[in-house]
């Protein structure tokens, strides 16, 4: 069977957009479409503490009215993009909920909005979507803006490590008709500090030159390896700190989205909580798309 996009919502204006864009895929690929929302158990709990005539009749209620607008929300977006929805409606810990459904539907990529219902407004991201990006290993697409058709022109930065092959393959695999851009940011070690070790400004250059050269044969032999059409990629080398260089390329060349793999930017220990990571979910306006680990 297809597997299946999954698309998690709190119902909120807000995450219309990330749902908007899910239904798009779907029909895009002929992927069936599950709509998930979660009926947080704590706050069911805190509610019942305040109510005191029919708790449970309120209960009832809720699911009955979250139901019909998740219905209402799947017709209309199946009018509007032609797409297979099904829904699934439960409560409990909301990320935990996500990620036990996620488990067992096993879909392609898990689809949220930047923020829901009640954004941090000092945060990164609100706090479901930032849990699930510490707490999932699955593909997760963040969507950071309302789509205006499909994916045209998606970014692909590259550290040359095992992940950097299959995704570039999956960036391509996900929107066929994008031009993707392939992105190497490349520094020196230190660099700051070689030309105070005694470094002539000769020799720096030196250095700088041999690494651009070497870094262009790597991202020149990565896109021959990718297998991809040539007439769709565009080469990009820089020098420069990775994230700044990322989000400087998205503006530059209007990138509509941004393919990070989990285990690319191999000198962070973590793509989320390393500074690159951070920095390109921070300062993207754009969805960008964490590729899992499975190759997929």
């Amino acid at each position: 069977m297809t597997r299946p996009l999954l698309a998690a919502t709190d119902l909120s204006s807000a995450s219309h957009q990330a749902l908007e864009r899910a239904a798009q895929l779907a029909a895009e690929h002929g992927w069936p479409l599950s709509l998930q929302h979660v009926l947080s158990l704590g706050a069911l709990e805190r509610l019942r503490g305040l109510i005191s005539h029919n708790p449970e009749e309120l209960h009832e209620r809720l699911h009955a009215s979250a139901r019909q607008e998740l219905e209402q929300l799947a017709a209309q977006l199946a009018e509007r993009h032609g797409a297979s929805i099904g829904l699934h409606l439960s409560e409990g810990p909301v990320c935990e909920e996500i990620l036990g459904y996620a488990d067992a539907l096993d879909p392609h990529l898990l689809v949220v909005g930047a923020h829901g219902e009640r954004p941090l407004h000092h945060g990164l991201l609100g706090s479901t979507t930032e849990r699930l990006l510490h707490a999932s290993t699955r593909s997760l697409l963040v969507v950071k803006r309302a789509p205006s058709g499909p994916y045209r022109r998606v970014l692909v930065p590259v550290d040359f490590s095992p992940r950097s092959l299959p995704t570039l393959r999956e960036a391509h695999r996900l929107a066929p008709q994008a031009e993707l851009v392939v992105l190497h940011a490349y520094e020196i070690p230190f660099e700051n500090k070689l030309l105070r070790t005694g470094m002539s400004e000769d020799e720096f250059a030196a250095l700088l030159l041999d690494m651009q050269q070497r870094a262009s044969r790597q991202l020149d032999r990565l896109i021959e390896d990718s297998g991809l059409p040539r007439s769709i990629i565009s080469r990009s080398l820089l020098h420069g700190e990775p994230g700044r260089r990322v989000i400087e390329q998205q503006h530059e060349r209007h990138c509509d989205l941004i393919l990070l793999g989990r285990r690319d930017l191999n000198r962070l220990q973590s793509w989320l909580l390393g500074s690159v990571g951070t920095h390109v979910l921070a300062q993207a306006d754009c969805d960008v798309l964490l590729v899992n680990g499975r190759g997929e």
